[in-house]
């Protein structure tokens, strides 16, 4: 085995080590505040803060033991008129996609609103700051983590241009179970298909980041 091939079997191997970390490493940061603090709120500051922490540590594994860029992909520059079409596409993509899912939802589970979520919502209305920090948390994290770590490195590992995206997607859907509800996973599934496709395509993560926190304070505020 020469260098080169060498080279090329480490990155493969810290990057599929890598993807495992960012699946797994909320859950055990998790489960770790569980048995420590006991009582632990699935959606106070603390667990929002645990979610910069799984990121400052997926960030730390790829400047040490990958030894490269967090992201692999650099940001592209638009015309100010690509940024707005980008904002008007995706939110009108992600109004279809709610329609969807709320006529696909029937057909898989008798229950559309999630307890979880509306307990989430009664504390953020007694917490404002949190509802900020709540959306600004799932634009930051969830897109770097998401689309930002996961999409380029499933590029490495898939010799595909759309199984990367939709392996993404999936995994983000399935993020959502805990609130317990098919809605809560069906949307995110599209959402994360709508937004890793603009990615892959496009390769502009700051302006999903912001359309991210624009959905997520927007539904909250509203509901």
């Amino acid at each position: 085995m020469n260098r080169m091939d060498k080279i090329e079997n480490r990155t493969v191997r810290y990057t599929i080590i890598g993807i495992m970390l960012a699946i797994t490493m909320k859950f055990i940061l998790f489960f770790v505040a569980r048995q420590v603090f006991g009582n632990f709120s699935l959606w106070g500051y603390f667990a929002k803060s645990l979610l910069w922490v799984w990121l400052l540590l997926m960030y730390l594994y790829t400047s040490k033991i990958e030894k490269q860029k967090f992201l692999l992909w650099g940001d592209k520059k638009y015309s100010f008129l690509f940024y707005i079409i980008s904002i008007v596409s995706i939110i009108g993509l992600l109004y279809l996609s709610s329609l969807i899912t709320h006529i696909l939802v029937p057909f898989v589970s008798k229950t559309e609103h999630s307890l979880l979520l509306k307990k989430m919502l009664d504390y953020t209305n007694v917490h404002p700051v949190l509802l900020v920090f709540a959306s600004l948390t799932a634009g930051v994290v969830e897109e770097l983590i998401f689309r930002g770590y996961l999409i380029p490195r499933f590029n490495i590992l898939f010799n595909n241009h759309y199984l990367p995206v939709i392996v993404s997607a999936v995994i983000f859907g399935a993020f959502h179970f805990r609130y317990g509800t098919a809605t809560n996973i069906i949307f995110p599934t599209f959402f994360g298909l709508i937004f890793g496709f603009h990615y892959q395509k496009y390769r502009n993560l700051k302006l999903l980041i912001i359309i991210h926190f624009f959905i997520d304070f927007s539904s909250l505020a509203m509901n």
